[in-house]
């Protein structure tokens, strides 16, 4: 087991670029990937006031990384469709699911 702490700063997409070529490497083992994203991974549904997204490009970048490693996101597995959210901005007015967990394999 393998545990790294990494505090994310928004617009940040060279975090997500280092997480790839890092696992891209590790064969046969198994990931979860967890924490605060500082982003969404789908502004229509895990952020209440989607009038004003996030940099594209910074949503973009989680996707990317899903991808190319074949990663999931547990809780959206599960509820597909649904809203909830685990950050609230009273600047923006908005709620956020921000708070993500992605894996390979566990969950189908």
């Amino acid at each position: 087991m393998h545990y790294t702490y990494s505090r994310i700063p928004i617009g940040n997409t060279e975090f997500f670029k280092d997480i790839a070529d890092i696992l891209s490497n590790k064969k046969g083992i198994l990931v979860i990937l967890g924490g605060d994203w500082n982003t969404t991974l789908d502004r229509h549904l895990d952020k209440s006031n989607y009038m004003r997204p996030s940099s594209q490009s910074t949503i973009g970048q989680p996707s990317l990384l899903m991808k190319e490693l074949d990663l999931k996101g547990i809780w959206r597995l599960r509820h597909p469709k649904e809203h909830d959210y685990t950050y609230f901005s009273t600047v923006h007015s908005s709620e956020s699911r921000i708070d993500v967990f992605l894996e390979q394999c566990l969950v189908r």
